[in-house]
């Protein structure tokens, strides 16, 4: 993101979120490289001031990136705390703030952190698995994401194709149990994967209205959106790779809209507010919900990915076909 002193894009971000999503959403996932100050506390300052106006009204939930001062993000934020439910051990305090977990109604939002081991057998990799093991036991839980700085796959030219080790280490928990987005920033581009898992995409979707329709995904969703405010990168080439499904060259951020059986996602154009991509993933509901279900707005900031949900009321039909117009059923 840095700060809007030195990019001023980081500044238009803020104001597009301050004066179109921030009424309607309920919190913000900032993944990495939130201030780019090298140590100086003067930029550090400059990009809390700037964060204030959102983060003074809504939860600000951030993930380490690798311009982040480790000291900076364990003493000014302050993230959720470990469920007992989730965790058999309490992690050390030291970690509090680069990985973490916490359910919001039907979503449960897993942060990992790229500054610590995430090798199997390591202390956050089985910290991870307790915790996707029970979110998904949880059947209130409709929709797993996990978000961290360092992209599994990327055909940005700001790395080279991604961070292969952390996918080795991380991907096969997150088919086993079912991850169905994963959110990055680092590289700064937008790019969305198909649902894939070991590089082989499945290319399998609908289109209405323009739109792709991913019914019952069973493999991740990967989405780089490192589009905050700094300068951005190019890409290794032209032709985009086969499991690429959408790329774009452009400051902005992504709305996700999580209903029961149903996630809108769309990347908006700070500068323009144009949309220029979008998709929606269907899940079959198991059973009529015995109350309102919940609107949910999730709003990826990257270079640091930020994330807002907004709920509002809506019934929701078991296991409804897919409508002609996906857009005008869309709950208000």
């Amino acid at each position: 993101m840095g700060t809007p002193e030195k990019f001023p894009a980081a500044g238009k971000q803020i104001e597009a979120i301050i004066s179109g999503e921030l009424k309607t959403t309920d919190f913000v996932l900032h993944v990495g490289d939130m201030a780019y100050a090298f140590g100086n506390f003067t930029k550090w300052n400059q990009w809390f001031s700037a964060a204030e106006p959102v983060a003074a009204h809504l939860p600000y939930h951030v993930c380490a990136g690798n311009r982040d001062e480790e000291q900076i993000v364990l003493e000014r934020f302050q993230m959720p705390l470990d469920s007992d439910a989730h965790h058999a051990t309490e992690k050390p305090k030291d970690k509090r703030n680069f990985y973490y977990s916490f359910d919001y109604s039907s979503v449960h939002v897993v942060a990992l952190s790229i500054k610590h081991d995430l090798k199997p057998g390591s202390d956050q990799h089985t910290w991870l698995e307790e915790d996707l093991k029970a979110a998904r036991a949880n059947t209130n839980i409709r929709w797993i994401i996990l978000i961290s700085h360092t992209p599994m796959y990327s055909s940005s030219d700001g790395h080279k194709g991604g961070d292969k080790d952390f996918r080795d280490a991380v991907e096969p928990l997150m088919l086993m149990y079912g991850v169905t987005l994963a959110l990055f920033g680092d590289d700064h581009n937008y790019e969305r994967s198909y649902p894939m898992y070991g590089g082989n995409p499945d290319i399998n979707f609908t289109v209405q209205d323009g739109q792709a329709q991913f019914i019952s995904p069973n493999k991740t969703i990967h989405i780089l959106a490192g589009t905050g405010g700094i300068a951005l990168d190019g890409w290794t080439s032209t032709v985009a790779p086969s499991w690429s499904a959408a790329r774009a060259l452009a400051n902005g951020y992504v709305k996700i809209i999580a209903y029961q059986n149903r996630m809108h996602v769309r990347f908006i154009e700070t500068e323009t507010l144009r949309v220029l991509d979008e998709f929606w993933v269907w899940i079959p509901t198991r059973s009529l919900p015995s109350g309102p279900s919940m609107l949910l707005w999730l709003i990826p900031l990257a270079i640091g990915v930020g994330i807002w949900f907004g709920i509002k009321k809506k019934y929701v039909v078991v296991n409804p076909l897919i409508p002609k117009s996906a857009a005008n059923n869309r709950a208000h």
